[in-house]
């Protein structure tokens, strides 16, 4: 009984251990490039190194906290590059044609709720598998960003573009853009872990027929998720464009469906659906953002830092399947 008793401590210790570093693979990844770059670059602890590395991750940060919501639903989003396309080409066309930022701002973000409520009417209503209907629809907004820019891009100078992209706070100068990503990253930590709403999306990510019969509208919340995450994206393409001073709906949001699943996995999300683990997510945004800057200060070959992020998602994945078997 005794030898029973131990093994079993020792199985749940191993359990224990594996548990907390699928959970915090992110966060230890980030320390290991931090401890990393301390030693190999030169100039690496600067102020102006932790602001630019944030200024880089924070369309990235929007995406990710969507993305991550989504999949706590058991569902996934390959549209949110062409959200982005269609939010930046929308805004910066306006702004070019009319002045008024604000209408240009709240258009864009309108027609990319629209994109939200297509995508969740086609996998809630129609039924059509998430990963199917998203190629489509990530086809599709693409293709209605480069039309409506008839594939030119195009420079768009404003004042929330120069404030977004100039503008340094305090003695320490962060950048403004760190306020709006902070914010973010609260926002969907609420929505989930305080609201009635990120309940039922952890419920519906865990098992939908459950859901169902606990009382949750399993269609209300999967549209929710998709209307949540374009919302997050037609933000971070308004970021984009403000940040690049110019709109091109040819590469803004590329890949970045592949970068925001990535995050998310490596922060411990599973991809099968439930808790939503947001902190894990936004680590894994930064861990993106420093595995790009480490290439670059090492100089290695920018392809080099897309060939590591794939190998860390497949580690990532691999140990939460060896996990749940």
């Amino acid at each position: 009984k005794k030898g029973v008793a131990l093994m079993s401590r020792k199985q749940i210790s191993k359990t224990s251990v594996i548990d907390f570093i699928i959970n915090n693979a992110a966060i230890l990844m980030c320390v290991i490039l931090i401890i990393y770059n301390s030693v190999f670059t030169a100039k690496f602890f600067q102020i102006n190194t932790l602001w630019n590395m944030l200024s880089q991750t924070a369309s990235l940060m929007f995406v990710t906290m969507g993305m991550t919501i989504v999949i706590s639903a058991g569902c996934t989003d390959l549209s949110v590059g062409a959200i982005m396309a269609i939010s930046s080409s929308i805004c910066g066309e306006l702004i070019l044609a009319t002045g008024n930022e604000a209408l240009a701002m709240v258009i864009a973000i309108a027609a990319c709720l629209f994109c939200g409520l297509v995508n969740g009417t086609l996998v809630a209503k129609c039924n059509l598998q998430p990963m199917v209907a998203m190629l489509v629809t990530r086809m599709v907004y693409r293709a209605w960003a480069q039309i409506y820019t008839s594939g030119i891009a195009r420079t768009v100078n404003s004042a929330f573009g120069r404030l977004i992209a100039q503008t340094r706070l305090f003695s320490f100068r962060m950048p403004v853009i760190v306020i709006p990503m902070v914010f973010i990253i609260c926002l969907a930590a609420f929505i989930v872990k305080k609201t009635r709403f990120g309940k039922y999306v952890e419920a519906v990510g865990n098992n939908q027929r459950t859901a169902y019969l606990c009382g949750i509208s399993v269609t209300g919340t999967i549209m929710a998720v998709y209307l949540l995450s374009a919302f997050f994206a037609s933000m971070a393409g308004m970021i984009e464009l403000f940040r690049s001073g110019a709109t091109d709906a040819n590469t803004i949001g590329i890949d970045y469906e592949m970068s925001a699943i990535g995050t998310t996995t490596i922060g411990g999300t599973s991809m099968r659906g439930g808790k939503a683990r947001l902190l894990g997510a936004a680590a894994g945004a930064l861990l993106m953002t420093l595995i790009t800057m480490t290439v670059n200060f090492t100089n290695i070959t920018y392809q080099m830092a897309n060939v590591l992020k794939a190998v860390i998602i497949i580690m990532a994945l691999a140990m939460q399947s060896a996990n749940r078997s």
